[in-house]
């Protein structure tokens, strides 16, 4: 699988793009790539782009995507918005937010990278610059 994880330690905003080929496996390895990302703490704000993944996580994966997130020691504190590019993805991520939110976990599905940004913009991270616009 092919993803990038870029992380802005001023701004406590890592980005996580996640391209063809993809599976449900290989997107928790992406995510779980953050953690030893130096700087990278409980509260930084994670936005997945998961537009050119290339796949569709049915029911059973999104109940565990919301599993490993809510039960991770530091992912479970990171305001979390996942991009998606159809319908749906997007109906998915959204369980997958609920699922997240039911556990006190801030996460959020999205249709448009600029939508995520500012959502993501209101998550106050403690003594860190504002994502800029």
């Amino acid at each position: 699988m092919a993803f990038t994880v870029t992380f802005d330690e001023s701004i406590q905003l890592a980005q996580i793009a996640i391209f063809q080929p993809s599976n449900p496996p290989e997107a928790v390895t992406a995510v779980s790539s953050l953690t030893a990302v130096p700087g990278f703490l409980p509260g930084c704000r994670i936005l997945v782009d998961a537009r050119e993944s290339g796949f569709t996580p049915d029911v059973a994966a999104i109940r565990r995507f919301a599993d490993f997130h809510t039960n991770h020691p530091v992912l479970r504190y990171c305001p979390t918005a996942v991009v998606t590019n159809d319908l749906v993805d997007y109906g998915m991520s959204n369980m997958f937010a609920i699922l997240c939110q039911l556990k006190d976990s801030a996460v959020a599905g999205f249709r448009s990278v600029a939508e995520a940004e500012n959502w993501l913009r209101t998550m106050i991270v403690p003594g860190t610059r504002e994502i800029p616009a």
